[in-house]
């Protein structure tokens, strides 16, 4: 079957689901809480009203499709038996911020290689979508589109349908699977669906953005083409390179008079494919029992020789699907009739308008090629390829019967939105028995859905690719349990992100053992009133008022753990939280050491210690007299002697090293004990000699190193006695 064949076969059947069977029954609605119950549910705020909802949950089915747990379990599903559910919801609430925008933006992103989508996990999303946008903050995240797993497109790994990522429509395919856009504007329904369609929502026709070297926008015109042969007056083109899928055939062969496997050649000398009883080559399949690729060959464009060209060398960003003519890139123009090899990082427009001409001339003239958007897509900056929708406007869809995926239980990950614009990042784990979560089928998630007041979802990617992460301080953890057992590297992701607010921040933070006193620093004076600190103590968030910079909280617990949160008040009387977060820790309390006695035995000292470090702040504590050095060991079988040598009076110098604060340098006291022959004398109380504090990172870089080579010194001693 060729690819073209394929195509077609998968939109008629996507097209015949769409329009036949995603809402069958819609109008015969049904009350699903039979299917839900919630168990627990912990609610945690991300970021200043973007709460995540950690919940476990029960459900059952009238629809007792499959094994128990999905793919890889065993046995049947009992409809009158509630099974249990690990769900995952992260709420973005519909805010405006200063600018008068939302707050908060749900983007699609993707990790873009030289030459195709670069798999990722989510998390890795989250990181390269920081990487790239170093004023924004990811504050949490889901896998999105099902994607190209088996890379079989001549530019692979991309998603299975359009992808919009920062107004970019980096994937323009909307002919076989479905899309669904975020508005990020402030109204109530937030999210945007479109089925199968030819030119409703994506044109036919690419446009052509021309910027200026500041980023701002000097026109936008359609072109006449991609890849024209000839371009006649007036006429503007865009030329790409393509790739050339090469596959892998099977051919004929005999075996030779010495036994050994030939390949039958034809005339010229080259094998001679093995054919079908309808004439056509035969594949070799891969592992997936699909046609198996050699390679893709890379092709350039002719370039016509009777118009200007203008060239993009170095791309920003250029992909180039051919079979799907889906093309998109941006760069800056390098320069008109370069004498410039055309590579796959280069693409050019070809003009005989002088009006564009005029344009990309410009000095700096960035320009932008792309699908054009239509219809209610016209101004979706992020989108992504989705599967069936499972409720529109509270109206509900039944694919039972039909379409396998929604009758068997998996893992889920969704997209939705609540009446109020609330957008809603949804997992549901599954193919776990062992830990109760046993993933989902229509029925079980249409009650989930109902429950949570969600008016309109449409399904992600699940099953192993399933996964839900949040920011923590400064890292992405996964807070889903992948099905996989780690989370799977996919095509592209929704992240929510806010825009970083640094009006005000904290500049110092000084810890004790019962307090933290904080230094603000104001950048933004002008906007900003009144700043405060926030504190969750016994878990209840406490703001504390910055008087002239700074703010001290005291009657903390030693040795705890804050996550510190920075709001101020703008002239208009709003709150607004600023994105410093951090982590700060009261200190731990300051232990001691003394030596309270020792025995004396063949020219070694044996000393006696009292520590008292209830907060395991001690490092190390080495102990030196005129002939030796040791490090202390509260080890029971470790021997804590010294070497003395003879002489009336001798003297311990003691040194010890302790960390109060994860964030702060180790410090260090010593102290010198004094004792005299006879060694059975009564022990005097040793006084310190000398005690600092806060030696700084070089000090305990030194004091580090000495510890090791010490440790090692000692070994080797041991060894030679």
């Amino acid at each position: 079957m060729t690819n073209l064949i394929k195509k077609l076969l998968v939109v008629f059947i996507f097209t015949f689901f769409a329009f036949q069977v995603v809402f069958v029954n819609a109008t015969d609605q049904q009350d699903f809480s039979a299917y839900y119950r919630e168990v627990e549910c912990t609610d945690t705020e991300v970021f200043n009203n973007v709460l995540w909802k950690q919940i476990y949950a029960e459900t059952r089915t009238d629809h007792p499709t499959g094994r128990v747990a999905g793919l890889g379990s065993e046995g049947s599903i009992d409809p009158d038996t509630w099974y249990g559910q690990h769900i995952n919801i992260l709420e973005v609430p519909r805010l405006q911020g200063n600018d008068g925008n939302s707050a908060y933006k749900v983007v699609a992103w993707s990790v873009q290689a030289s030459e195709s989508w670069q798999f990722a996990g989510a998390t890795a999303i989250a990181e390269d979508y920081e990487r790239t946008h170093p004023d924004y903050m990811v504050l949490g995240g889901i896998n999105a589109d099902f994607y190209d797993w088996h890379t079989t497109l001549d530019y692979p790994n991309s998603g299975n349908g359009m992808e919009i990522r920062d107004g970019d429509i980096v994937r323009a395919l909307l002919t076989s699977w479905g899309a669904v856009g975020v508005k990020n504007d402030l109204s109530d329904h937030q999210l945007v669906y479109a089925m199968p369609t030819n030119e409703t929502v994506v044109s036919n026709q690419f446009v052509l953005e021309i910027y200026d070297k500041d980023g701002i926008l000097q026109d936008s015109l359609t072109l006449s083409g991609i890849n024209g042969n000839t371009i006649n007056d007036n006429e503007t083109y865009a030329y790409f390179g393509h790739n050339e899928i090469i596959y892998d055939y099977e051919y004929e062969t005999y075996i030779d008079t010495d036994g050994t496997v030939k390949y039958v050649l034809d005339g010229n000398g080259e094998k001679v494919l093995k054919l079908d009883g309808a004439g056509y080559p035969i594949h070799r399949l891969n592992s997936y029992d699909e046609w198996s690729i050699t390679r893709r060959d890379y092709h350039t464009p002719t370039l016509p020789d009777d118009a200007d060209l203008y060239y993009v060398t170095n791309a920003d960003l250029l992909i180039y699907q051919a079979e799907e003519n889906s093309y998109f890139g941006k760069g800056e123009v390098a320069g008109v009739n370069l004498e410039h090899e055309f590579d796959k990082n280069t693409f050019v427009i070809g003009t005989k308008s002088e009006e564009v001409k005029q344009l990309l001339s410009l000095d700096g003239a960035y320009i932008k090629v792309q699908r054009q958007l239509l219809g209610d897509f016209a101004n979706i900056q992020n989108a992504t390829g989705a599967y069936l929708p499972l409720v529109q406007n509270g109206v509900y869809a039944r694919h039972y019967g039909e379409v396998d995926y929604f009758t068997t239980r998996a893992p889920r990950t969704l997209i939705g939105c609540k009446d109020d614009g609330t957008i809603c990042l949804i997992t549901m784990d599954g193919r776990q028995a062992s830990e109760n979560s046993y993933g989902t089928n229509q029925d079980e998630i249409n009650g989930t859905l109902q429950y949570y007041g969600i008016t309109d979802a449409f399904l992600l990617d699940g099953g192993g690719s399933t996964t839900f992460f949040v920011r923590e301080n400064d890292q992405f953890v996964v807070k889903n349990s992948p099905s996989d057992g780690r989370q799977r590297s996919v095509g592209n992701g929704y992240l929510v992100v806010v825009k970083k607010d640094n009006a005000a921040e904290i500049s110092e933070c000084l810890p004790s053992e019962n307090s933290l006193q904080f230094n603000v620093k104001i950048n933004d004076s002008e906007n900003v009133k009144n700043c405060y600190v926030s504190l969750n103590i016994d878990g209840v968030d406490q703001r504390f008022l910055v008087k002239n910079g700074t703010v001290t909280i005291s009657d903390l617990p030693n040795q705890t753990k804050y996550e510190v949160k920075l709001f101020y008040e703008n002239n208009y009387g709003d709150i607004i939280q600023t994105t410093s977060i951090a982590t700060y820790y009261t200190n731990k309390i300051l232990p001691t050491v003394k030596i309270t006695g020792f025995k004396y035995e063949e020219g070694y000292v044996y000393p006696t210690f009292e520590i008292n470090d209830p907060d395991n702040a001690l490092k190390l504590i080495i102990v030196e007299t005129n002939a030796d050095f040791m490090i202390y060991s509260d080890d029971e079988e470790a021997e804590n002697k010294i070497r003395v040598e003879s002489g009336d009076n001798f003297h311990f110098d003691v040194t010890y090293t302790y960390q109060l604060n994860p964030k702060g340098p180790s410090d260090e006291s010593v102290f010198v004990y004094e004792y005299a022959k006879p060694f059975d004398q009564p022990i005097e109380q040793p006084q310190p000699k000398e005690e600092s504090k806060g030696c700084g990172k070089a000090s305990a870089l030194v004091l580090s190193t000495l510890a090791f080579i010490s440790l090692g010194y000692v070994i080797i001693r041991k060894k030679n006695n």
